[in-house]
């Protein structure tokens, strides 16, 4: 396989891996966003609206703390700024968030920093668990609400002593499969005898322990094996009941961890692709990296065309185009005008319908929006690119950002 060869394809598997990644967060109703090493949103995957209200082009661009809880914010950014001090790799918080509506959501999110040695940011997984919050609340009320709430709720919920001894354990009959007894059977017995591995004994006594010392709900996360060898990853969140007992809900987060293990899994795959572009465009012609690289931006964006633009001896030319209709192949003096500008400025145009700007699109006469951004390296402009759709106002915010 030759140089280009291997560039095309590797491009292909890009794409189709951005693709299948997206399919499967939107499946699961998980929220997925990226934010700048100042914590400013760079992409946010569609799903944040049904959890927030807000379309992601109108979160784009916002600090995290933005939609946070206002009594929250300061507790959250100190928490987050630790991560980033300490260079911590992974870590789960819970907070409450304000919808646009005016509701609070709690939510519960696995943030992740990323360096690549140059540059780092944060990529973040939100799963909404105002229901899991709303079942500690419950809990505290009283038995009787207890004892309904209990038969409601997905989760495995059980009482521990200090001494780490079972003083009370409800699961749902489609739970039991987790557990080496029946519930009533492990009422007296010890945490290991019931949802807790022996691997994990220390572990979840020291949490117990820690959540009676400070009165503060701690969590941790662990996996158990079944007899088929299959892996479950579960969440711990212990809650102080008294001075003496722990309430400990169990939920499995399996579904969760696969979507980390993808979005891992992506950004190094991300990583390499990016080194090897770097390497291979020393071997390849330039002409032919901006061909390959138009190509593959055009499903991603949903522009019906566009085209290439360079500047040789101060000439502006359109040197590829693809798409529907390409047929203006000479530049008009307002074309030239507008491109000129994107160059010089190198700041992105958007023109949201080609009514305002009739002959504005260079390669496809019935285009009705479109968006001309620079093309640069190594500080030097090489060109511009032009993406053109037959849709009014096609190119948001979010997307050019993304592109």
């Amino acid at each position: 396989m030759n140089h280009k060869q291997l560039f095309s394809t590797m491009l292909d598997n890009a794409d189709l891996m951005l693709q299948q990644y997206q399919q499967v967060l939107e499946a699961a109703g998980y929220v997925v966003y990226i934010t700048d090493e100042k914590g400013y949103f760079i992409h946010l995957s569609p799903s944040v609206e049904q959890l927030t209200g807000y379309k992601p082009e109108e979160v784009v661009n916002n600090h995290f703390t933005w939609i946070i809880a206002p009594e929250w914010r300061e507790r959250v950014l100190d928490f987050y700024r630790t991560q980033y001090e300490k260079q911590t790799p992974r870590t789960i918080y819970r907070f409450p968030i304000i919808r646009r509506d005016g509701r609070q959501r709690w939510v519960r999110q696995v943030v992740m920093l990323v360096n690549n040695g140059e540059q780092c940011h944060f990529q973040g997984v939100v799963q909404d668990v105002t229901s899991y919050k709303q079942t500690e609340e419950a809990l505290e009320v009283g038995s009787a609400r207890y004892r309904a709430l209990l038969e409601a709720i997905p989760d495995l919920v059980c009482v521990l002593n200090r001494e780490g001894v079972y003083e009370d354990f409800h699961a749902r009959a489609e739970l039991n499969y987790l557990l080496p007894h029946p519930p009533h059977e492990l009422i007296g017995k010890p945490l290991t005898e019931g949802i807790f591995p022996p691997l994990y004994e220390q572990q979840a006594l020291a949490f117990l322990k820690r959540t009676l010392r400070t009165g503060l709900p701690h969590s941790f996360e662990y996996y158990i094996k079944l007899d088929d060898d299959d892996i479950i990853w579960l969440e711990a969140r212990m809650v102080k009941l008294d001075d003496d007992n722990v309430l400990a809900i169990v939920r499995n987060v399996n579904e969760l961890k696969e979507i980390e293990t993808k979005l891992a899994s992506y950004v190094v795959e991300l990583n390499v692709m990016q080194w090897m572009e770097q390497d291979l465009a020393q071997h390849l012609d330039l002409a032919y990296v901006l061909e390959i690289g138009l190509k593959h931006i055009l499903p991603i964006s949903g522009a019906d065309g566009g085209c290439i633009i360079t500047a040789e001896n101060n000439t502006l030319k359109i040197a590829y185009s693809k798409g529907s209709d390409c047929e203006t192949k000479k530049l008009t003096a307002k074309q030239k005008k507008v491109l000129k500008q994107v160059m010089e400025s190198r700041e992105v145009i958007t023109i949201g319908d080609m009514q305002d700007m009739p002959d504005g699109a260079p390669s496809d006469t019935q285009a009705r929006s479109c968006v001309a951004m620079p093309l640069v390296t190594h500080d030097r402009v090489l060109g511009a690119l032009v993406l053109e759709s037959r849709t009014p106002h096609h190119f948001t915010e979010s997307m050019v950002e993304f592109i």
